[in-house]
């Protein structure tokens, strides 16, 4: 099987997670997480430095915390590269994935050098399957969110993104699936 690096990106209650798994197990590659990675430091600085445990939406985590969760997930992504491990990688990504960003550039160059195949796969959801899905979650995190729901979901530009990044809509699963499928086929 050829080498493959696959990055989710879309917001929170997108599905990120939960295509991510589905690929992961489908291909038998490696699963990365920002947040199963990075949430136990990030809670632990917001919490001890800034009382602000779970808030994700705050200033605090957005100018102190957000930019080292990021570059310890590329450190994460480029080790995978340097030792020829396939992976599906996920993450928001909003800034990342943003065209005036050049954060993916090394790893797309490291990648086509070592032969891997590269998808780029952006989930996007309508607004109100987006709010069902963070209140079932019931996450600590989202309860800002949802309080300033309107002001929250205006933050998210799913329109300026890198070329190479192909937008899928996941209101339904199987579908979800099937056409992300058909584009890594």
């Amino acid at each position: 099987m050829q080498k493959q690096m696959i990055i989710i990106s879309g917001q929170p209650g997108a599905g990120k997670s939960t295509v991510g798994r589905y690929f992961a197990q489908y291909f038998d590659i490696a699963f990365l997480d920002k947040d199963i990675i990075c949430d136990d430091f990030t809670f632990y600085i917001m919490k001890n430095l800034f009382n602000k445990e779970n808030d994700k939406d705050s200033k605090e985590y957005k100018e102190n915390v957000r930019d080292l969760e990021y570059l310890t997930l590329k450190k994460i992504l480029k080790s995978q590269l340097d030792i020829e491990v396939s992976f599906v990688a996920v993450a928001p990504f909003t800034k990342e994935i943003n065209e005036k960003s050049n954060y993916f550039d090394d790893l797309v160059q490291l990648a086509e050098l070592k032969g891997y195949d590269i998808y780029f796969i952006h989930l996007v959801s309508n607004e109100n399957e987006l709010k069902k899905r963070i209140i079932r979650r019931n996450k600590p995190e989202d309860i800002s969110k949802i309080k300033n729901w309107d002001e929250y979901i205006k933050r998210f530009d799913n329109n300026n993104l890198k070329s190479y990044i192909k937008k899928f809509l996941n209101d339904n699963f199987d579908d979800t699936i099937d056409n992300i499928m058909n584009y890594i086929n």
